[in-house]
């Protein structure tokens, strides 16, 4: 069971000095194989202090019911418990990015903070690589903060968590860098592959 303080989520080969690696595979930069779409985690719940995540909530599966229903299937000693099971897997949460929140909230201890750096909806990158699954704007993360929640009247959505997202910024294409902040702010609303990523801070607080 791991249980440390500083993680790094999904850290491929890049190691941040402090921080413990995670990732599905075994490379440089790597200090524990676990793959982050099988819950729960080999983690400690309450443990954590500060998360890094980059460039993998876009991963996260849309629709996670088949994922379970095939590892039931492969751990079913017998068609009669299958049958048992499987109501109980179907009512749980269907999203990947719900199941991941859901998940790193145990795992973090009140006041910790996920930050998390992801493409951003309107540029290509967001789209590019075949394996990603979906886009992020800085309304997504509303979904996590029990008040937002509450205040829309969405109490009703498969979601427990309650974390405060903070816009920490964007990184802007090279190119868009020179333009005056009304041009940026224009461009930033209104134009695509301006905005290369989103960086937000997501902090646990009390249910």
């Amino acid at each position: 069971m791991i249980n440390e303080k500083k993680l790094n989520l999904a850290c491929g080969q890049i190691r941040i000095p402090g921080y413990f690696g995670i990732d599905a595979v075994k490379m440089d930069g790597v200090d524990a194989v676990m793959n982050l779409q099988e819950f729960p985690w080999d983690i400690a719940s309450d443990s954590a202090e500060d998360i890094i995540c980059n460039h993998y909530l876009e991963h996260t599966p849309m629709d996670t019911h088949a994922d379970r229903l095939v590892r039931a299937i492969m751990a079913a000693p017998d068609f009669e418990y299958l049958k048992k099971i499987v109501p109980f897997i179907l009512q749980g949460p269907n999203d990947g990015l719900i199941d991941f929140m859901e998940e790193a909230y145990r795992i973090m201890k009140i006041g910790a903070k996920l930050h998390v750096t992801c493409p951003y909806y309107t540029t290509g990158i967001a789209w590019q690589d075949p394996t990603h699954r979906r886009a992020i704007t800085e309304q997504t993360f509303f979904y996590f903060d029990k008040g937002w929640r509450e205040r829309s009247k969405l109490e009703h959505y498969p979601i427990t968590t309650h974390l405060e997202t903070r816009i920490d910024g964007y990184d802007l294409y090279p190119d868009v860098e020179n333009k005056t902040i009304d041009e940026k702010k224009f461009s930033m609303r209104h134009l695509s592959n301006f905005i290369a990523n989103l960086k937000v801070t997501l902090t646990k607080k009390p249910i």
